[in-house]
């Protein structure tokens, strides 16, 4: 695993410098943000429960929703042979939409990876990064000002399990491309197993798992929203699922809706969550 000292351009305040002291520390930021920003980053977590790796790169998400509470919109990916369930799981992450967001983006090299705003990286030709680069390629990101902005408004109806969620967009700087919006869910909280090289057994029968995608509302591709947007101009989806009964998972009150404004060529513009019930 490879450690990094992060610049962050938007630090005010340096209390510390970034320590670590074995490849198994998780990655710490001794920093304060200095002001809050309306830029928010989709951090696409590609894994699995047989991914050794996969939970240092869940620990450094929360390194960074503890830096920037606001701002990231994490989705939980599971594909690949590291996402087949054991015997012993209570659970299948595993959806044929799962896979779609795989095939749209291309499959990874290696597990933990993620995408950051699905930003294409010539160099390596893939819109995957190595997790411990997350928070150097938020610090740049989080600097631009969002081209949209996306809000959310849900109404869940608990006895027919209901949810039913308008998205809001609106132009901040003219765009003049087609737009796609996607919608989808996903849910944090589910205690199953999965496998983790710091532990010895390393199969952690109550792991929590936390921004698991668990449904897709609009084409995994993104429905078409408009074929540009102007400053001020309002574009208003709506969506509705019926959400499964509970049964240990599809538990509504840890449960988002996730969604985003994004190009033809994948890159993203704007995201946001909403909770179904707060």
């Amino acid at each position: 695993m490879k450690h990094f000292k992060s610049n962050l351009p938007f630090i005010a305040l340096l209390l510390g410098l970034l320590t670590f002291s074995s490849c198994d520390d998780p990655i710490i930021y001794n920093l304060i943000p200095s002001k809050t920003r309306d830029r928010n980053i989709l951090l696409e977590d590609f894994t699995g429960v047989r991914c050794p790796n996969c939970p240092k790169a869940a620990d450094e998400i929360k390194n960074l929703e503890s830096l920037f509470p606001d701002n990231i919109i994490a989705v939980t990916i599971h594909t690949g042979f590291f996402a087949v369930p054991y015997t012993e799981s209570k659970y299948n992450f595993r959806t044929p939409k799962c896979d779609q967001f795989e095939q749209l983006m291309g499959q990874p090299v290696g597990y933990p990876t993620g995408a950051l705003n699905r930003v294409y990286d010539d160099a390596v030709e893939s819109y995957f990064r190595d997790f411990a680069t997350w928070g150097s390629g938020i610090s740049t990101l989080i600097e631009e000002n969002p081209k949209v902005q996306v809000l959310i408004s849900n109404t869940f109806d608990e006895s027919t399990r209901i949810l039913n969620t308008k998205i809001t967009v609106t132009g901040l700087e003219s765009v003049n491309e087609p737009l796609r919006l996607t919608a989808l869910v996903t849910e944090s909280g589910i205690v199953d197993v999965q496998v983790d090289s710091r532990l010895t057994p390393d199969k952690n029968p109550n792991y929590i798992h936390n921004h698991i995608m668990r449904d897709v509302l609009s084409a995994v591709s993104g429905d078409e929203l408009a074929p540009s947007i102007q400053v001020g101009q309002v574009i208003e989806r709506n969506y509705q699922m019926t959400v499964p009964p509970e049964a240990g998972w599809w538990n509504a009150a840890n449960m988002d809706v996730v969604a985003y404004v994004s190009l033809n060529n994948l890159s993203v513009l704007q995201a946001r969550k909403k909770a179904f019930t707060k």
